[in-house]
């Protein structure tokens, strides 16, 4: 009997053992199961943080399409080259007259012939006609007294001189910016100042140089000597519209737009040249790919903010021009 209860307790335990060696191994394959999942699980947490790590670091400011300075010159109108439109200067043929052929003395009465005794009677014939009185301009005397002499001296009698020089010539050599200019002529032995500006209104083109509402000051120079065997007077009427009497332009601003226009070519160019590297494959797994990113961007900023800047000076420069524009094409108010 006992021997019998020693037998049942062994095979008990045997068949005991068998099962915990069973659990045991179950166990040690669910914990190596577990220990491979968890593994991968790990592995995969941490790749799809790179992933979303990468992600977020590609972000590459775009550039925004502005109206380039380069691709569209119309932003500058064409007179915006010059502080003044393109040379207007009204040159009617001279005026050669004689009052009479026996006639041969050139000294005027009591002064009858002078500056002020010219533009007096020109300024009578404008009032006569509604038109407003042209102011003596100390400059356009010196022109016009230049041109007489010259004529005297070099024994010619026409708008362009031997040596190719004009009104606008001679405005410019003494710094008299304008925005019109006018020349009349005239020879002859003339015995008053009112003779000479009669035969000026008596020829056409004279006449509407002198009535002209584009000028609003006046210059004259006088002269008298042989010409061509005759003691004769030579009488010059310069006119002319400063360039004062319309808005400025300003040509700083307009080298400053240009100047931007060339920095903003290269910023594009060096744009480029970056982007291509960070679209580059593989790129984006470089150490420094996040310092790429960075200055790229920032160099993106500089430029959008060069372009703004760059539109509201065209802007500024375009509405000067347009004023400017608009002052020249209206009669002047003096």
């Amino acid at each position: 009997m006992q021997k019998r209860r020693v037998k049942v307790y062994q095979q008990a335990v045997t068949k005991m053992n068998r099962r915990t060696i069973i659990l045991c191994i179950i166990l040690a394959i669910l914990a190596y199961y577990n220990q491979n999942t968890l593994a991968y699980l790990v592995k995969s947490v941490k790749t799809q943080t790179s992933l979303l790590l990468n992600t977020a670091q590609k972000t590459i400011e775009s550039i925004p399409q502005p109206i380039s300075i380069q691709n569209n010159p119309s932003e500058l109108p064409a007179t915006s080259n010059n502080t003044k439109p393109a040379e207007d200067i009204n040159t009617p043929g001279p005026l050669q007259t004689f009052i009479s052929e026996t006639l041969n003395n050139n000294t005027p009465v009591d002064g009858a012939i002078g500056i002020g005794s010219i533009i007096y009677s020109t300024n009578i014939e404008r009032n006569n006609n509604g038109k407003k009185p042209l102011i003596e301009n100390a400059t356009l005397d010196r022109t016009a007294y230049a041109k007489a002499k010259d004529m005297l001296d070099r024994q010619y009698f026409e708008h362009i001189s031997p040596s190719g020089k004009g009104m606008g010539d001679l405005a410019n050599n003494v710094g008299y910016d304008y925005i019109t200019v006018g020349e009349n002529l005239a020879l002859g032995n003339f015995t008053t100042s009112a003779d000479i500006v009669t035969a000026w209104m008596n020829s056409p083109g004279h006449r509407a140089n002198i009535l002209n509402d584009a000028y609003t000051e006046i210059g004259v120079g006088i002269v008298s000597g042989m010409y061509e065997g005759r003691n004769v007077w030579i009488a010059v009427q310069h006119f002319g519209r400063p360039l004062s009497d319309c808005p400025t332009i300003n040509n700083v601003l307009k080298n400053t737009i240009n100047k931007n226009e060339k920095d903003a070519n290269i910023m594009q160019t060096e744009l480029s040249k970056q982007k291509t590297v960070i679209d580059a494959p593989g790129t984006n797994a470089q150490p420094d790919y996040i310092q790429l990113v960075n200055t790229y961007n920032e160099l993106v900023k500089k430029y959008n903010t060069l372009i703004a800047t760059t539109k509201d000076q065209i802007t500024e420069y375009n509405k000067q021009i347009q004023k400017f524009n608009k002052c020249i094409s209206q009669p002047a108010t003096n």
